[in-house]
């Protein structure tokens, strides 16, 4: 067939055309000056192209007359697109039509959903609804419709399908039938008997990134509405595997809510209680966020996944990776769960020579983000100030933590006669009176702990506590006196270590640590 005998075909109104010539005719496409073109293919153009051997139609101001197998036309050329898009559907040109219609939707470096929904809506002439694999919505359009169906009013509302549509999902084994499809099919029955639905699936190597929702309430459903799901899907599957950010990383609903509200994108307690039901999260009363920084500047850690899956499976927590740290969602009932957690956490990262940060504890998932950065400041001031432990609690560093959120100028300018006086006796004889008297304060001036904190016996530890003394003046009756001491004491191994950071120095060890 002839251009000329297919636009009359498609009641394109054609204004002049040139030599009417026979060919078989696969596709269409816009004409792009530079790029290889295809003797067989309609093009469209708003501008004379010199290319005799192309087949073209020009937009309205262009005389087609002198050019062989070309006509121009009064009708937009994206309508053109559309009726001749349309009409090699309906012939099965579909896997040649993909390019061109991705270059009807998107330019090579726009992937906004919600622009990919809405012309979607448009040419599929139904409403859409487009999820990530964790059911969270990224697009949805109701292409100018009212729409009577929950599942899309739900996502409309709150940005997700709910827990009661996932739920019925697998009970009427829809979710079965989209995974094992090849194709977008026709769901007529059980959730879909009032508003009937296309529905299909976004694979890339292998792994579904993403669901489509096609909602019969405009246009009747036909071959060419299947076969623009199915162009639809592969558009869908171009732009993720161009642009992988916009699936957030993850197929799993919990590791999707982690991230959505360290994100802030679950702001509300009752879209986060739908999230958790969704995902079959049953939630116990308190909450603590461990951090394991997985990278340092020394070295990468290559068994992380192993030890997502340790703890995954033994404790049955929430683990995922998040900002270059491993981030676990402690969350029980009872303390002595916790501490059962704590203990097998630590062990794990001993083995592996990792530190480990812990939070206060909380009561909301919605605090999350607040929590993980205080265990995240917990290990960080453990690794910079050199602690030799595995496992830092923010509420023990919180005096670091204040320490580090002064300027250095002012922290040298503070003074303790009790701590000077003990630091010159130590750096001329050789004794070790401020870390004794350190220790002795921290262990709530307990001697046996004391004593075994050191090393030494109780009896040392008393004959030095006598020297201290006697050395310093100090009154170890007086609270205050005493927890000024140890403030001191800890904001001059901060600056220390400090310094030792800023001069490339000091390798875990090299030092004697307060802590």
């Amino acid at each position: 067939m002839n251009l000329l005998d297919i636009a009359r075909k498609l009641e394109i109104p054609v204004l002049s055309s040139g030599k009417a010539e026979e060919k078989e005719f696969y596709g269409v496409d816009y004409y792009r000056a530079g790029e290889e073109h295809g003797e067989n293919i309609v093009y469209l153009s708003q501008e004379r192209v010199d290319e005799q051997s192309l087949s073209l139609v020009y937009g309205e101001g262009v005389d087609s007359s002198s050019s062989p197998s070309s006509l121009s036309t009064s009708l937009p050329l994206e309508e053109c697109f559309r009726r001749f898009h349309r009409y090699f559907l309906r012939q099965d040109r579909k896997l040649l039509l993909v390019k061109p219609f991705v270059s009807l939707f998107l330019s090579a470096s726009d992937h906004d959903m919600k622009k990919i929904a809405r012309k979607a809506a448009e040419i599929l002439d139904n409403p859409i609804i487009i999820t990530d694999a964790a059911y969270k919505v990224l697009a949805i359009d109701d292409a100018g419709a009212e729409v009577d169906d929950p599942i899309f009013e739900e996502g409309l509302r709150t940005g997700y399908c709910s827990s009661s549509s996932i739920a019925l999902f697998e009970k009427e084994r829809v979710t079965e039938k989209v995974l094992t499809s090849q194709e977008p099919f026709i769901l007529s029955t059980g959730l879909a008997r009032k508003v009937h639905r296309i529905l299909g699936k976004v694979m890339i190597h292998g792994k579904v990134v993403a669901y489509l929702g096609v909602l019969e309430s405009k246009r009747p459903f036909d071959q060419e509405s299947l076969g623009n799901a199915s162009l639809l899907c592969q558009i869908l599957r171009h732009v993720f595997e161009s642009d992988s950010s916009l699936l957030g990383g993850t197929n799993i609903i919990h590791e999707s809510i982690i991230q959505e509200v360290m994100r802030g994108e679950i702001g509300s307690p009752l879209v986060l209680s739908e999230r958790l039901k969704s995902a079959r999260w049953k939630v116990r009363t308190h909450f603590r966020v461990t951090v394991v920084p997985t990278f340092n500047e020394h070295r990468s850690i290559d068994n992380i996944p192993y030890l997502i899956a340790r703890i995954s499976e033994k404790l049955r927590l929430k683990v995922v990776r998040y900002e270059n740290n491993l981030l676990v969602v402690n969350n029980y009932d009872d303390p002595k769960e916790w501490h059962r957690q704590v203990a097998f956490i630590e062990k794990e990262a001993r083995t592996l020579n990792l530190k480990v940060g812990i939070s206060n504890e909380f009561s909301s998932l919605l605090d999350l983000r607040h929590y993980y950065e205080e265990a995240l400041k917990a290990v960080s001031i453990a690794l910079m100030i050199q602690a030799k432990d595995t496992t830092f609690y923010f509420a023990a560093f919180l005096p670091y933590y204040l320490i580090s959120c002064v300027d250095k100028k002012t922290l040298r300018e503070c003074r303790n006669v009790y701590y000077e006086r003990l630091r010159r006796h130590d750096e001329k004889h050789r004794t070790e009176y401020v870390d004794t008297l350190y220790y002795y304060i921290l262990f709530n001036c307990n001697a046996n702990r004391a004593a075994e904190r050191l090393s030494i016996h109780r009896n040392t530890l008393a004959h030095r506590l006598e020297k201290i003394v006697e050395i310093s003046n100090i009154n170890l009756q007086n609270g205050i006196i005493l927890q000024n001491f140890v403030l001191f004491a800890q904001i001059q191994h901060y600056l220390e270590k400090a310094q030792d950071g800023a001069r490339g120095m000091g390798a875990a060890g090299d030092s004697k640590t307060i802590l």
